[in-house]
């Protein structure tokens, strides 16, 4: 409900379905300073910026923005045009000269306010100042799969038991091309968050899971065909993800040569427990960039499992 001057402080809503908003003190502001946040909700306080969260939309709110704002709810994929994503994205201005983007991609099942245990860590090192923009767009809404309800937001459909193992065969036709699809629309966020920044500006991009999987082919992708941008971007981290075989596979369909990383900063983070994405084979599928002449730096997070939280990460 939108908030009158009588109204006590507290959450919200504005004129968007999607806008909360929070007036007066923080509730949770011993937890929103240190880190992890330990607010149950995701509420986000609101300090002079402008904060897109969440929100869980009744089924009928949800039809009524349609397919070009929610994409397919049981999209397959199998026409290889399908390039929208859900929900609205996460974005957190710079309120001063803007001079540094994170361009970060949430996790499979994930939601773009997921970024918020990162922007605490952030805060919680002095790191989030007025000339950072963070950015997060979503991904489409898909069918979460039979051990799941309904749908979730999804960057592709992984195929059965898909943990990068060599073991494991490639992704079908239909979600290859759900992969492809997404990777031409970031390649084309990506660009656009390059073009807004100045001439000295840089640019951070990572991702959790299988948003990291996504950083990662992009970042290939993207290198390769647009070098007199790409070198606006200074890093790359990856939280408990891998190199996908369909990103290398697809590279070298395309490109005659490997790319040239030489000193390119790499973080890559992952637990030794992770029961999703098996740490070896995530190691293994970095050989590329390690052959490339990145800077790989591979953080193992003892006894963490693939939700875990750790404080070295």
């Amino acid at each position: 409900r939108p908030r009158s001057s009588s109204s006590p402080p507290g959450w919200w809503r504005g004129s968007h379905a999607a806008d909360y908003k929070w007036s007066g003190p923080c509730p949770w502001a011993s937890s929103w300073e240190g880190s992890p946040s330990s607010a149950s909700s995701g509420a986000w306080p609101w300090r002079g910026q402008r904060w897109h969260r969440d929100v869980d939309y009744p089924r009928e709110h949800r039809q009524r923005h349609g397919d070009d704002w929610w994409g397919h709810d049981n999209d397959s994929g199998q026409d290889g045009a399908e390039e929208k994503g859900g929900e609205e994205h996460f974005v957190r201005e710079a309120w001063g000269r803007h001079k540094l983007t994170i361009l970060w991609l949430h996790s499979c099942h994930g939601r773009p306010y997921h970024v918020k245990d990162f922007v605490d860590s952030l805060r919680a090192r002095g790191y989030l100042d007025r000339t950072l923009r963070i950015f997060c767009p979503c991904a489409p809404s898909r069918f979460a799969g039979p051990e799941w309800c309904g749908t979730s937001f999804q960057w592709f459909i992984y195929g059965d038991d898909d943990d990068g193992s060599s073991e494991v065969a490639l992704l079908d036709s239909a979600r290859w091309a759900q992969l492809r699809a997404q990777r031409r629309r970031l390649l084309r966020l990506l660009e656009q968050e390059l073009l807004r920044l100045p001439p000295d500006g840089r640019l951070l991009l990572g991702g959790l899971s299988q948003g990291a999987s996504m950083a990662l082919d992009i970042f290939l992708h993207f290198k390769s065909s647009r070098p007199a941008l790409a070198w606006k971007i200074c890093g790359l981290f990856a939280r408990r993800g891998l190199l996908q075989p369909e990103t290398v596979q697809d590279y070298y369909s395309s490109h005659e040569n490997a790319p040239s990383l030489y000193g390119f900063p790499v973080l890559a983070t992952h637990g030794t427990n992770d029961e999703c994405v098996d740490i070896d084979n995530a190691w293994k599928s970095y050989g590329l960039l390690r052959k490339c002449g990145a800077e790989l730096r591979f953080k193992q997070l003892e006894g963490i499992w693939h939700n875990g939280w750790s404080q070295d990460e």
